[in-house]
């Protein structure tokens, strides 16, 4: 898949990969009117605050900029970020949900009330 990515991504990425970061993971999932995205960061190298904040700026940029479905409005849905820093191929993974009505059978019948029992006089209602 090949898609334009922003510049100082491209550079975020880069000072990873120097790193020695070979992969950028992480997931997002959302349902209502929000959403959140989380960074899976690699045990190693240990990352400095910079590079968890790159890492999560990469992340971020992903779900919001090469996502083509709704997922964090109505019934939400979720994914898979996942960039190859070595071989530079990238993969988004997802799923929404959907609500759906589905109309079902309905009944009808008729009732047999036995013969209502009045005395000479009394008024029966309808």
């Amino acid at each position: 898949m090949s898609r334009e990515i922003d510049e100082e991504i491209l550079e975020r990425m880069s000072v990873l990969r120097r790193a020695g970061v070979k992969r950028i993971q992480g997931s997002f999932s959302g349902c209502g009117d929000s959403g959140d995205c989380d960074s899976d960061y690699p045990e190693t190298p240990i990352l400095t605050k910079e590079h968890k904040t790159f890492y999560d700026e990469v992340v971020d940029y992903f779900s919001e900029n090469h996502v083509d479905w709704d997922w964090c409005n109505n019934e939400g849905g979720g994914g898979r970020i996942d960039i190859d820093l070595v071989t530079g191929e990238w993969f988004v993974t997802g799923y929404y949900n959907e609500m759906s009505q589905v109309d079902a059978d309905g009944a009808s019948g008729e009732i047999e009330f036995p013969p209502l029992d009045t005395d000479e006089g009394e008024e029966v209602y309808n």
